[in-house]
């Protein structure tokens, strides 16, 4: 069998979508399946970008950019994606008669046209790959966002009546896409983990990091976007009021903001509640980076607000979080109940709730012994839920029953 995943990611370098995608592939491969990706562009500026090879293999992971370069530029990226879309189309109709299925992740119909196009002239059968419902999301913004809007409204629309199945994020997003279609095949795979390798720590030397944050200090650590959905603000709130009792923690926050107007509403907000000397900002990280820091923090964070954008997601960064065995305190949204119990493998709070967060970090760090026999249940949870080579055969079987 072969199958080709098509994804708007960077690669080997990039955000969770990134290290899930190749968890997808690795876990497809180890289980007979010939798979690869395709990137039809990347997405990081050059300055920001650490690949320049186009087509190679990494990590088990055979991969190949469509676009003659790993980056996005910083002018002409509209023709830019459209030709990385023509030429992935192009690539698909020369391999028509050596491809199986294709899965196109969290597609776009408007960016995706080519590419779908060419399934139905070639009949190449394809899968899409849910993880939001991006028509809900409200940090899209401007006429861009409102193209984006309208093409994620299509997908929506007319993919569940033209595609082979689907693959989800979460047990919400398939009872809306079996409402649109009620035969549709489709599977649930909410996050990937290798419990054996992908977050051991890689022990590079951080001290350029680590060094702007005081010795002996206790690190809560958050991690990933910055958006409306993403409930940094009350993270904010929560940590002044962990300041007032305990001076000896520092909260430290990596990813990228969506825009600059993200960047100032937070640097305003930490300024307005006299924690900005406290809070460090390390920006976005490599992937042996991340985990380094991750491994060194003592808390984790994953505050989604309820939202129903973020209730038909699932939080990535909870797979990267539970290899750590360190203790996470997230808020009770999505599927997340489903999987994991209060005070026995995750510490929930409310979400929204600031003194609901605060009063929650407080008690794990003052029973921190018990805190992180709590995050072990979580690492025990996680590796057999969310096991990639056990999750990849299901997709295995579940690509072979749409024949």
């Amino acid at each position: 069998m072969n199958v080709y995943l098509i994804h708007y990611i960077d690669f080997p370098e990039g955000t969770a979508c990134t290290a899930h995608s190749k968890l997808m592939i690795q876990g497809l491969r180890k289980n007979g399946v010939k798979a690869s990706l395709l990137i039809p562009h990347g997405g990081m500026l050059s300055k920001n970008a650490n690949n320049k090879r186009l087509i190679g293999h990494f990590e088990g992971v055979p991969y190949c950019y469509l676009n003659n370069r790993t980056t996005l530029p910083s002018k002409y990226r509209f023709f830019t994606i459209i030709r990385g879309n023509i030429k992935t189309a192009i690539f698909l109709y020369k391999k028509r008669k050596k491809t199986d299925y294709i899965i196109l992740a969290t597609p776009d119909f408007i960016r995706f046209l080519p590419i779908i196009l060419i399934c139905f002239i070639a009949k190449i059968h394809f899968i899409v790959w849910a993880v939001e419902r991006m028509s809900l999301s409200k940090d899209i913004k401007g006429i861009k966002g409102r193209i984006q809007y309208f093409g994620n409204l299509l997908s929506e629309i007319i993919l569940p009546k033209i595609s082979s199945g689907y693959i989800v994020i979460s047990n919400l997003l398939m009872e809306y896409y079996l409402k649109k279609k009620k035969d549709l095949k489709i599977i649930l795979s909410p996050i990937l983990i290798n419990p054996t390798e992908e977050f051991k720590p890689a022990n590079h030397n951080l001290k350029k990091y680590l060094s702007i944050i005081p010795n002996n200090n206790k690190i809560l650590l958050y991690t990933g976007t910055f958006g409306e959905n993403d409930g940094f603000n009350f993270i904010l709130e929560a940590y002044a009021k962990v300041r007032e009792l305990r001076k000896d923690v520092i909260l430290v926050t990596t990813g990228k903001a969506l825009n600059n107007k993200t960047n100032e509403f937070i640097n305003k907000k930490a300024n307005e509640l006299q924690i900005e000397e406290y809070v460090v900002h390390l920006g976005f990280l490599k992937r042996y980076e991340m985990r380094e820091i991750i491994h060194k923090a003592d808390v984790l964070l994953v505050c989604r607000v309820n939202s129903l954008f973020a209730n038909y997601g699932f939080p990535w960064k909870l797979g990267e979080y539970c290899m750590t065995k360190r203790p996470i305190i997230s808020t009770k949204i999505s599927d997340l109940p489903v999987y994991f119990k209060d005070n026995e493998s995750i510490f929930f709070v409310d979400p929204e709730n600031p003194y609901s967060l605060s009063k929650k970090i407080l008690e794990v760090l003052d029973n921190y012994k018990n805190s992180l026999k709590v995050a072990k249940n979580g690492f025990k949870i996680a590796s057999n839920e969310f096991n990639y080579l056990t999750k990849m055969y299901e997709l295995k079987m579940f690509i072979k029953d749409l024949n």
